[in-house]
C-alpha cells in the first residue's frame, strides 16, 4: 500500500513539473513600489491602448515601446482585427465595444486613435440640425449614444461627461505622417530643446463681435449681444490661472476703429503669430473666428454715422488670417500644446486637413479644437466659474492643467468638461447648450503625453552592487528623487520599479546584467535617463520575467532531481522485494 501511495505521489510530482515547464499563457510583470512587491498580470492590465490600421503597425511600435519604458503597459490592436472580432452596427461601434472590453477587463486608461478618420472613423453626433465629429464617443462608455438612421448618434444625457478612458487622436493619412508624429512625440518627452520657451504662453485674442446698432438710433442695442474681445479673457488667464513664474505674450487688436481695452504686447497678425511660435511656445491659446483651415480676425473699418457702434449693412469690417494651414513654421523642436477657440478648426473629416491637424503635424504636441460652431461667451466675465461656452471650457482646461496639476491633456480635457457641466447644472439647471459646447471639441494628440509645465530637472543616478542585485540611487541637484519610475527592458525581459522616499530602488539583477538591458529612469517634469538603448527591441516584446543573465536554476530542475531520487529509491525497494 505504501508503494502505491509513493507511486501516486511521484505521478503527481511529474504532472506538476510538466505544468511548470509550460510557458504561462498570461505573463506577469514584477512591479516594485515603495519596497513592496506585487504581480501585475499583462493580460488583465493594459494602461495604454493604441488603435490603428494594419498600415501603421510598424510606425506606432516605437511609441508603444517608449511608453513601456516609462512604466505603462501598452497594447496595439488594429481596426481590421476589431472589425472581425467585435460586434457593432458599424466600425465606430465595434471600436467602442473593443475599448469598453479593454477598460472593463484590462483596466485601460489611455486610448490613442492612431490614424485619420479614413482609417479610424470618428462618430458623427447630431446636435440640433447640425452634425459634429466627436471622439468622446470612444471615451464615454456607459452613456446611451442612440444611433440615428443617418449614421449619426444623439447623446442621451448632456450632463454625463464622465470618461471611462482618456482619448486622443494621432491623425495621419500615410506612413510618413505617422512616423513623423510618433518621432516628434517621443522627442518631446525624451530629448526636447530645453529652454525658457517651455514656460512661455502665447495668447492670440481677436474681436468676435463689436457693440452694434441695428435700428439706426445711434444707441447700443441692449437686446443684442455685447462686444467680445478675447484679449480680456486672456489677460485674466495670464494673471489668475497661469503660474506666476511663466512668461507670456499677448497678441490683440490694435488696428481699426475699435481696439482692445486691455493689456497687449504685440498686434495680432499672422507675421507676429509665426514669429512667436518659431521662438518657442510651451502652450498657445488662440481665440478668433475660424473655418476648417484658418483662424482670422475681424477689423472695424468704417463708422458711417460716427456713433462708435457697428451698424450692420452700413459699416464695413474686414477679416484677415492670423494662422492657417498655409502658415510656414520652423520651431526647431520647440513644440507646444494649443487650444483653438474658433468654429470648425477641428473638422477633421473633410477631404483636406483641418487647422488642428496641421498644428499637430507642424508646431504642436497636441491641439484641442472644435468640429462645429464654437459658441462664444459674448458677455464673458471671470466670476466664480470662468464663464461659459468656448471661453468657459478653455478656461477650465487651463485651470485643470496648472491649478489642478493635470498636465496630461486627455485627463485635463475631460475634467474641464466635467467641471463645466457640473457648474452649469448647479447654476443654470439642465441646458442642452452644455452638450452643444462640449461635444464638438476633440483632442488631436496623445492624451497621456506629459506637457512640460516647468523647466525640467536632470535626473542623475549612482549604482551600488548588492550580491546578485543592484541598488540604484536617483537624485537631481544633489537631492534624492522619490516616485521615479525605473524600468529594465530587452526583447525577453521587463521589470518596473519606483524609487522610495530616499530616492533608491533595488533592481533584481546584478550590475553585469544591466549590460544586456535598457535602463530607463523617468518622472514627470524631469528629463528621462537611459542606458543600453542598443538593447531596446523594435517591437513590443513577448516578455518573460526570469533574470536575463546568471539566473538561478529554475525550481523545476530541483523538482526533477527530487522525482529522480524518489524513483530511484522506489526502484531499489522493488529490486529488494524481487530478490
Amino acid at each position: 500500500m505504501k508503494r502505491i501511495y509513493a507511486r501516486i505521489f511521484i505521478i503527481i510530482l511529474l504532472i506538476i513539473s510538466f505544468l511548470c515547464l509550460i510557458p504561462p499563457l498570461i505573463p506577469t510583470i514584477t512591479v516594485t513600489k515603495g519596497g513592496e512587491n506585487a504581480l501585475l498580470s499583462h493580460q488583465h492590465s493594459v494602461d495604454y491602448l493604441i488603435i490603428t490600421s494594419d498600415l501603421f503597425i510598424d510606425d506606432v511600435q516605437p511609441l508603444a515601446i517608449w511608453k513601456l519604458q516609462r512604466g505603462l503597459i501598452p497594447a496595439i490592436i488594429t481596426v481590421e482585427n476589431i472589425s472581425s472580432t467585435y460586434d457593432g452596427e458599424d466600425l465606430a461601434e465595434c471600436i467602442r465595444n473593443c475599448v469598453r472590453q479593454f477598460y472593463e477587463e484590462r483596466n485601460t486608461e489611455w486610448v490613442v486613435l492612431a490614424g485619420g478618420s479614413s482609417f479610424i472613423p470618428t462618430r458623427s453626433v447630431k446636435v440640433g440640425n447640425a452634425h459634429v465629429s466627436c471622439d468622446q464617443y470612444y471615451a464615454n462608455l456607459d452613456n446611451n449614444w442612440r444611433l440615428n438612421n443617418d449614421g449619426s448618434v444623439s447623446i442621451n444625457d448632456y450632463f454625463d461627461w464622465e470618461a471611462e478612458v482618456y482619448v486622443g487622436r494621432l491623425s495621419a493619412d500615410d506612413n510618413t505622417q505617422m512616423r513623423e508624429l510618433v518621432t516628434r512625440l517621443i522627442n518631446y518627452e525624451k530629448n526636447p530643446p530645453v529652454g525658457p520657451w517651455m514656460k512661455h504662453a502665447l495668447f492670440g485674442g481677436a474681436f468676435a463681435r463689436f457693440n452694434s446698432d441695428t435700428n439706426d438710433n445711434n444707441v447700443f442695442d441692449e437686446e443684442d449681444a455685447p462686444e467680445f474681445d478675447a484679449n480680456r479673457n486672456h489677460n485674466w488667464l495670464k494673471t489668475d490661472v497661469f503660474p506666476t513664474d511663466w512668461t507670456s505674450t499677448l497678441l490683440a487688436e490694435t488696428e481699426g476703429l475699435k481696439t482692445t481695452d486691455y493689456h497687449v504686447d504685440k498686434p495680432i497678425n499672422e507675421s507676429n503669430v509665426i514669429e512667436e511660435i518659431n521662438n518657442g511656445v510651451g502652450v498657445g491659446m488662440f481665440d478668433a473666428h475660424g473655418s476648417t483651415t484658418e483662424m482670422f480676425r475681424m477689423i472695424f473699418k468704417t463708422d458711417s454715422d460716427n456713433d462708435s457702434l457697428f451698424d450692420y449693412g452700413l459699416d464695413r469690417s474686414s477679416s484677415t488670417p492670423i494662422i492657417s494651414t498655409s502658415s510656414s513654421f520652423n520651431t526647431e523642436g520647440k513644440n507646444g500644446f494649443y487650444f483653438l477657440c474658433a468654429c470648425s478648426t477641428g473638422t477633421f473629416t473633410s477631404s483636406r486637413d483641418c487647422l488642428s491637424e496641421y498644428i499637430l503635424r507642424t508646431v504642436g504636441i497636441g491641439c484641442i479644437a472644435s468640429s462645429g460652431s464654437a459658441y462664444y461667451d459674448s458677455g464673458w466675465y471671470n466670476g466664480e466659474h470662468g464663464g461659459w461656452y468656448t471661453q468657459g471650457l478653455s478656461s477650465r482646461f487651463w485651470e485643470q492643467s496648472f491649478k489642478e496639476g493635470n498636465n496630461h491633456p486627455g485627463k485635463a480635457f475631460i475634467e474641464a468638461k466635467l467641471d463645466y457641466a457640473d457648474d452649469n447644472l448647479r447654476l443654470n439647471g439642465k441646458r442642452e447648450d452644455t452638450g452643444k459646447t462640449l461635444i464638438q471639441y476633440n483632442l488631436m494628440g496623445d492624451p497621456e503625453v506629459p506637457v512640460w509645465t516647468t523647466i525640467p530637472l536632470q535626473l542623475e543616478h549612482t549604482v551600488l552592487n548588492a550580491n546578485n542585485k543592484t541598488i540604484l540611487e536617483v537624485f537631481s541637484n544633489n537631492q534624492p528623487m522619490s516616485q521615479v519610475t525605473t524600468t529594465l527592458l530587452n526583447s525577453t525581459y521587463y521589470w518596473r520599479g519606483i524609487t522610495n522616499n530616499e530616492g533608491t530602488v533595488t533592481l533584481p539583477v546584478s550590475s553585469n546584467d544591466l549590460n544586456n538591458l535598457t535602463l530607463t529612469i523617468s518622472k514627470i517634469n524631469c528629463l528621462p535617463y537611459q542606458e543600453g538603448v542598443e538593447n531596446t527591441p523594435t517591437t513590443i516584446p513577448e516578455i518573460s520575467y526570469e533574470s536575463p543573465a546568471n539566473s538561478t536554476p529554475f525550481p523545476e530542475i530541483w523538482l526533477f532531481i527530487i522525482i529522480f531520487l524518489l524513483i530511484a529509491k522506489e526502484k531499489k525497494k522493488n529490486n529488494t522485494c524481487i530478490s
